[in-house]
């Protein structure tokens, strides 16, 4: 759980939210890095159909292979193929980050506040004497209400 200083007013302190916002946007943002040359290769699969005739001049497609797509991606551009689009991604998975730290620290509060017990209603009593008050009076000025049983 995230540690805040316990007087609210006092220099330096971080509030949780704030600071789960700030570690759930490294987190994503190291995790979208991490997963970026997968993410390109997969990419690159997904929009890459191979399509050939076969012998008996049917079009067939081929799904293109993990590691053939690797191949190629280092062929065309080196080891720096793999980061292509990474600043985007990074600026992405930061963003949501930023959103779900303080989303996580949201949905503590509220379920620590399942366990609370709840609230009694309050009933007044009736009123005997039937008299009726104005709310901003600030007088002791009374309105006697005719004809109350």
């Amino acid at each position: 759980r995230a540690m805040a200083s316990d007087s609210p007013g006092t220099s330096g302190s971080i509030t949780p939210a704030l600071q789960s916002a700030g570690l759930a946007s490294v987190c994503a943002a190291v995790g979208a890095a991490l997963t970026q040359p997968f993410d390109v290769i997969k990419t690159k699969m997904q929009v890459h159909q191979y399509t050939f005739t076969d012998r008996d001049g049917y079009k067939r497609l081929s799904n293109a292979r993990f590691f053939k797509t690797a191949r190629s991606i280092y062929k065309a551009a080196g080891v720096g193929g793999f980061w292509t689009g990474l600043a985007p991604r990074l600026l992405g998975a930061a963003g949501a980050g930023i959103l779900l730290g303080p989303m996580y620290e949201f949905s503590h509060v509220i379920a620590e506040d399942v366990d609370r017990p709840l609230r009694k209603k309050f009933y007044l009593p009736p009123d005997t004497t039937n008299r009726i008050v104005h709310p901003r009076s600030q007088k002791s000025m009374f309105i006697d209400v005719k004809g109350g049983s």
